[in-house]
């Protein structure tokens, strides 16, 4: 009796072994493994190791559980069933009924003991725990994987053959990385979990739509940019990039379709701390690169950084320039509104209340709606003034208000030709 309750413990702890192993294997974080095994912890060389032939190793798992389990219905019910039996004898029922009775009992018993002990307590541990759970068991499994190889790769040809038969191909199952979307979905549970904090998650998925995101949506619109011209004299340049604050300004030959280079005004005011008064500002002029307006933000990020610019021309598909793009204006894509002592307007959006904001006609509509946490607009116009002229079909004029399904517009300034600021009101559905 003793002996065989030793025999029982010891499956129902096999059986556990190999169910925290398969689900540790499973849920453990690679990179984690990486880390540890690249500074020589020699479990995670081992567990690094296994990881690289999960398929072996999850089949040595279900072998060690089905083999466990075998052997505990085996043992375990004819041990339950004959302790019974003194009970049922005192109870005075006939010899008989003795199996009829004890082997329900016994089974159920043993079936309680081996779903609670062997599966979900250490299971639910395993999850929980799954690093340190895939370094404890990595040489014991190890040394069964190796003590039943054969059993194992046996195993493995006829499951993968059967697979193979139905059209599954087993390489998909190595497909360990993560794309995008897979990515983002990952963050927000981090983020629900409270392991992210709303601003990391936040900064993290404006990196991942880098690649989606074209930077004609983002640059500064054409009739907005401020150049230097060649055609007009050294203080009168000197009196533009003064009054602009920017630091780099497009130098060009009349318009920015002749677009020469690029001003960095401590140039400038080198050639007037000098007390000198350049005849061309050509010589002062850096290269500057002209890109599709089409470009996506993080191709554009790697422009910047390969070509040490931190401005660049966007051309439409006719050639012409449709606007300037900064360095400046792709960090704030991720890291939000990135202002100076100089900038006297808070970003495109000024947010009055939680219902409320104001913001300027050039504002990229996906950044009004970014602000409001709703999905983006389904248009073809990249800016607010943009959207707002195509909801009404017609150039807006001040005053006048339109609303989608979700904001009501009032155009609070306006040109002839388009929406300088409008006042945006959140519709609550009542």
């Amino acid at each position: 009796m003793l002996l065989n309750l030793i025999v029982v413990a010891a499956l129902v702890v096999a059986n556990g072994f190999f169910v925290a192993a398969e689900f540790a294997l499973v849920k453990v974080r690679v990179g984690e493994l990486k880390a540890q095994a690249a500074g020589g912890h020699g479990k995670a060389v081992r567990a690094l190791s296994i990881h690289q032939n999960l398929d072996t190793y999850l089949s040595a798992c279900q072998l060690g559980i089905t083999l466990a389990s075998l052997g505990l219905g085996w043992v375990g019910e004819p041990m339950v069933a004959s302790s019974l039996e003194p009970l049922l004898l005192q109870l005075g029922i006939a010899i008989e009924w003795h199996h009829y009775i004890a082997f329900p009992v016994a089974f159920t018993a043993i079936t309680f003991l081996h779903i609670t002990l062997g599966e979900q307590v250490p299971k639910i541990y395993a999850i929980a725990k799954s690093h340190a759970v895939t370094l404890h068991v990595s040489h014991p499994l190890h040394w069964f994987t190796v003590a039943f190889k054969p059993f194992i790769w046996a195993l493995n040809a006829l499951s993968n053959s059967m697979l193979r038969v139905i059209g599954f191909d087993t390489e998909e199952l190595h497909g360990g990385a993560l794309n995008a979307a897979e990515l983002k979905l990952l963050l927000r549970e981090s983020k629900d979990g409270g392991h992210v904090s709303n601003k990391e998650h936040k900064m993290i998925v404006n990196v991942l739509d880098l690649e989606a995101k074209s930077a004609r949506r983002y640059a500064v619109p054409r009739h907005t940019v401020v150049f230097l011209d060649l055609n007009e004299s050294f203080a009168e340049n000197l009196a533009v990039a003064n009054r602009s604050q920017h630091t780099r300004l497009p130098l060009c030959d009349g318009g920015l379709d002749k677009c020469v280079g690029v001003i960095h005004v401590k140039d400038l005011f080198q050639q007037l701390a000098e007390q000198k008064t350049p005849h061309d500002l050509r010589a002062l002029a850096r290269p500057v690169s002209l890109l599709p307006e089409t470009i996506k933000l993080q191709a554009l990020l790697a422009h910047f950084q390969k070509k040490k610019e931190h401005l660049v021309l966007l051309v439409d598909e006719f050639g012409s320039v449709s606007g300037i793009i900064t360095i400046e204006n792709v960090l704030e894509e991720v890291v939000g509104a990135i202002e100076d002592e100089f900038d006297h307007e808070v970003g495109f959006i000024t947010l009055l209340n939680a219902q409320e904001a104001e913001a300027r006609g050039s504002c990229p509509i996906d950044h009004l709606c970014r602000a409001f946490n709703l999905p983006p607009r389904e248009t073809e116009a990249d800016t607010v003034a943009g959207y707002i002229t195509e909801l009404m079909q017609r150039i807006p004029h001040k005053g006048e208000s339109v609303r989608d399904a979700d904001f009501a517009f009032t155009i609070t300034e306006a040109t002839a030709s388009t929406v300088v600021r409008v006042k945006i009101a959140l519709l609550v559905e009542g």
